[in-house]
């Protein structure tokens, strides 16, 4: 079950954007951003609204997301 991660993965390279810029953005460590992108970590709420204002996505489509890979985890 794919997060978050791997939507914004596609959205970084649709426009272009390297991980380590948008990192920066985020005033996250480059090592967090990947782990994001490669669904190793769960995002946090206040970097999902931190991703939202960045990238227009709508937050709740985030947390819809990144929530649903959470259910499934557990109970797997």
């Amino acid at each position: 079950m794919n997060g978050f991660g791997s939507m914004l993965k596609d959205y970084l390279k649709f426009y272009k954007i390297s991980q380590t810029d948008f990192a920066d953005r985020l005033g996250i460590s480059s090592k967090h951003m990947n782990e994001i992108l490669n669904e190793n970590t769960n995002i946090s709420e206040d970097l999902m609204l931190a991703i939202s204002l960045i990238t227009d996505i709508d937050v709740n489509l985030i947390f819809y997301v990144e929530n649903k890979k959470r259910v499934y985890e557990y109970l797997i």
